[in-house]
């Protein structure tokens, strides 16, 4: 019996303009959108307290209300950081049993966040795309294929620069304009 190296998984960045005229309305541009559907859905909630917990210090006292308590007072779900809907966001997309595919913009959040989700393990139907730089952690590579734009990426600064390119081609195809 011989040991085969395990395939790891792949997270898939698609950055540009044209990707998410193909998503339509699976591209999810704004977290606070999306999470208006996610956020009735009690189970899942009640399944993922442990992330609402680590992420916002945040526990949900009432589910028929949505009323959490946070270390700032009591306030509504509605009320969750901009990254712990996107966390939300993508766990729920990511658990959906379906084919659809989705684009998930990572632009609202801070690289902890970004980070956070791409440790997810078993996401296959949620691309992600972000129009900024970002530093990813370096373990990032050695557990993921991470992808853009179809093109593989091993390392932190081959992102980096994969991300500082595009940005320098758009910022001179808006000067150009």
């Amino acid at each position: 019996m011989t040991n085969q190296p395990q395939e790891k998984e792949t997270i898939n960045f698609l950055i540009g303009k044209g990707y998410k005229d193909k998503f339509g309305d699976n591209y999810i541009k704004l977290n606070d959108h999306k999470f208006e559907e996610v956020k009735y859905d009690r189970d899942f909630l009640k399944a993922n307290s442990g992330v609402i917990q680590q992420i916002d210090k945040a526990q949900i006292i009432d589910y028929n209300l949505l009323t959490i308590i946070t270390p700032y007072g009591t306030t509504s779900v509605s009320d969750f950081s901009t990254g712990l809907k996107t966390v939300l966001n993508t766990l729920y997309l990511a658990r959906k049993k379906t084919s659809e595919s989705f684009l998930m913009s990572l632009n609202e959040c801070g690289d902890k966040i970004v980070n956070f989700i791409l440790r997810i393990k078993g996401i296959k139907n949620v691309s992600f795309t972000i129009e900024r730089t970002i530093m990813l952690e370096p373990k990032i590579f050695g557990k993921f294929q991470v992808m853009v734009n179809g093109n593989e990426v091993k390392d932190t600064m081959s992102f980096m620069k994969f991300m500082m390119d595009y940005t320098e081609k758009e910022l001179n195809s808006m000067v150009k304009s």
